[in-house]
């Protein structure tokens, strides 16, 4: 009938992390609103304190909203912290440091160099929770190992044999390839079985897969929400 009833904007919380560098059109959505049709929004990962940035930067008055919430809370799920012991600093007096690291970037660790991979101790110790959960969680069950550096996440794929995924790894027709051969576990496997993917948040939105079993974040997140 060349109507056009309602738009449907799924994952739209990520129009709060759109900046002039990192995808910047997705702001000019808040101008879909302004054709006068209904607008449904989607999102699992939208925290209340950011709702009225969201309302305002989709041009939406508040008392227009109808919200529908579910619970977030999932008994299923356990979040666990590793911290990894990193070998001593010398100084530059010949001292040695603390020798105290947790393999997640913080602190006054020279070390701590966002163009740089990770510790071999840190890898070793993403290797042994990965094979630890491998014989946990059988096949067909999945894991992911997110890296916010890409350096650090091409270390990790080449000491567990896996597939990388990032955004200038391929072309898209071969990023494409490399989840699908990721879903269907295809190939030698090598260490990881051809189950496991090191990716950067590159790799996330409109992933559904039903038997991703392990989420591994290494190193620093961006914010709390990249947990989620």
């Amino acid at each position: 009938m060349q109507q056009l009833d309602r738009i449907v904007v799924d994952e739209c919380h990520t129009v709060l992390d759109s900046s002039s560098q990192f995808r910047p059109k997705l702001k000019q959505l808040g101008e879909l609103s302004l054709i006068g049709v209904q607008m449904v929004y989607l999102t699992a990962t939208l925290p209340p304190r950011d709702e009225e940035e969201f309302f305002q930067l989709m041009h939406i008055p508040r008392e227009h909203v109808k919200l529908f919430r579910g619970r977030t809370t999932r008994a299923n799920i356990q979040y666990r912290v590793q911290e990894v012991e990193l070998p001593p600093i010398p100084t530059k007096r010949g001292g040695r440091g603390s020798g105290r690291g947790s393999g997640r970037g913080g602190g006054n660790d020279p070390r701590d160099n966002s163009q740089a991979g990770f510790e071999p101790a840190i890898q070793d110790a993403v290797s042994q929770v990965v094979q630890q959960k491998l014989k946990q969680y059988p096949a067909p069950a999945k894991i992911i190992i997110y890296s916010s550096v890409i350096k650090g996440a091409e270390g990790v794929a080449e000491a567990l044999q896996c597939p990388l995924y990032h955004r200038n790894v391929d072309s898209a027709e071969g990023k494409a390839r490399r989840l699908d051969d990721w879903r269907r576990a295809v190939g030698d496997g090598g260490l990881s079985q051809g189950r496991v993917v090191v990716a950067t948040n590159a790799l996330g939105l409109g992933v559904d897969i039903p038997d991703i079993r392990v989420v591994i974040h290494i190193g620093k997140i961006y914010t709390l929400k990249d947990y989620a």
